[in-house]
């Protein structure tokens, strides 16, 4: 696209701040970006983004049709396929169709870091995630920057252990726009979706390898102790954050707040809230976390229900729910495509305003809501499925249904000033 277009990027100026408006803007361009590219492709034909193995395959099924379809000879004959072969070639046919029909048994050809990125992303069923395969993306072009080459060019088969580690030598030293370098945990997510993919191609190409090379990479010690990194959010820096906010211009900001420091939520799940998600009728009001059309959640063990302990908390979603659509998302600006990292800038905008403690982050608020749950002495499965942690079928096995499950978070958010 940059080369057929003479233009870097899509870039537009979005003027309204939140809202519907807000919404309305977004969608158009993302619709409009999608009509541009479908029209400069469709103009350009001669742009394929095919892997070798893609172009073979499309080029012998398109083979056996033409040679399938001649009438009053033998497919099988060689002579025949001779025929349709220099017939087609005459009236100018795709080279590679036309070496099909001649050799079908030519060699194909071996599949390339294309063929892994492309087979992981169609059999995962992530095309059609828009945000999944941005991160895929960007992955393998840095995987592609490492190895100072196409990724076409590069075989699965040829794939060592000096090639995952230049990606992860490259990872190591890519700086973020501030100038700081990439977070080790962001460096090792990138290469777990390469190894992911490298075992999907490998059993589903059939790859000959005995290892994957992309495991238990000599990744170098993190310098900064997990301790000192999470820094629960004291409630006087929680209560400054949530006066400036609410003396902002954002209507979403100041209720994403009280969500946020009143279930211990993660901040892409209170993105992901749709307005049916919060229940405040039931015998104990809640909100349900789960996996839907605006946001993903981080896994199974995140799909929840989180009592609403607060009655501020209550207040506020009530006056925030009442007269909307079931299925609008609860926070209008950032439920969307890109929402939890708009919010988190706004918000982290919000925090460094009320405390020069660089260690202090919106993530703070769930580690608070965790030592505060701690500290009124609730029991540990109490505090792993309030939060969503991978341990929450212990809540459930002790805890029984999801009613029982919901007094009792409550009984104990209550006690520990959620």
């Amino acid at each position: 696209m940059r080369e057929i277009r003479g233009e870097d990027a899509y870039q537009k100026h979005i003027k309204a701040r939140d809202g519907a408006a807000f919404q309305r803007e977004y969608q158009f361009h993302l619709r409009n970006f999608d009509a541009i590219v479908e029209d400069t492709l469709r103009r350009n034909p001669e742009v394929d983004t095919r892997s070798a193995t893609q172009k073979f395959i499309d080029a012998q099924r398109l083979a056996e049709h033409y040679v399938a379809g001649a009438q009053g000879l033998d497919p099988d004959d060689s002579w025949t396929r001779g025929v349709v072969g220099h017939s087609l070639a005459a009236r100018g046919e795709d080279p590679d169709v036309v070496a099909a029909v001649l050799n079908p048994d030519r060699e194909p050809p071996k599949p390339s870091l294309v063929d892994m990125r492309d087979t992981y992303a169609n059999d995962k069923g992530l095309v059609d995630d828009r945000k999944a395969m941005v991160r895929i993306d960007r992955t393998f072009g840095r995987l592609k920057e490492a190895l100072e080459k196409p990724l076409e060019d590069v075989t699965i088969e040829s794939i060592d252990r000096q090639t995952a580690r230049s990606f992860m030598d490259h990872l190591l030293g890519l700086k973020k726009a501030n100038g700081q370098p990439l977070a080790l945990k962001s460096c090792q997510r990138e290469v777990i979706i390469v190894a992911a993919a490298y075992n999907h191609a490998v059993r589903e190409l059939e790859i000959p390898s005995e290892r994957n090379h992309f495991e238990r990479l000599p990744w170098p010690k993190e310098q900064v102790s997990s301790l000192d990194k999470n820094v629960p959010l004291p409630d006087s820096v929680v209560d400054a954050v949530q006066k400036t906010l609410e003396g902002g211009r954002s209507k979403d900001l100041p209720d994403m707040w009280r969500v946020l420091k009143g279930t211990g939520m993660r901040l892409g799940e209170a993105c992901g809230l749709r307005v049916s998600d919060v229940d405040l009728k039931g015998e104990t009001p809640s909100i349900l976390i789960t996996s839907n059309e605006i946001n993903g959640i981080k896994n199974s063990n995140s799909d929840r229900y989180v009592p609403i302990a607060s009655e501020s908390l209550r207040e506020s979603l009530g006056a925030r729910v009442e007269g909307r659509k079931g299925d609008e998302p609860l926070f209008l600006s950032y439920g969307r495509d890109g929402g939890p990292t708009a919010a988190s800038a706004a918000l982290m905008k919000a925090v460094k305003k009320n405390t020069d403690d660089k260690r202090m982050k919106v993530h703070g608020l769930r580690h608070r809501a965790s030592d505060k749950l701690r500290d009124a002495g609730a029991p540990v499965e109490v505090r792993h499925g309030y939060l969503g942690h991978s341990a929450q079928s212990v809540a459930e096995s002790t805890y029984g249904g999801r009613a029982a499950r919901l007094r009792e978070f409550a009984r104990w958010g209550v006690k520990a000033g959620l």
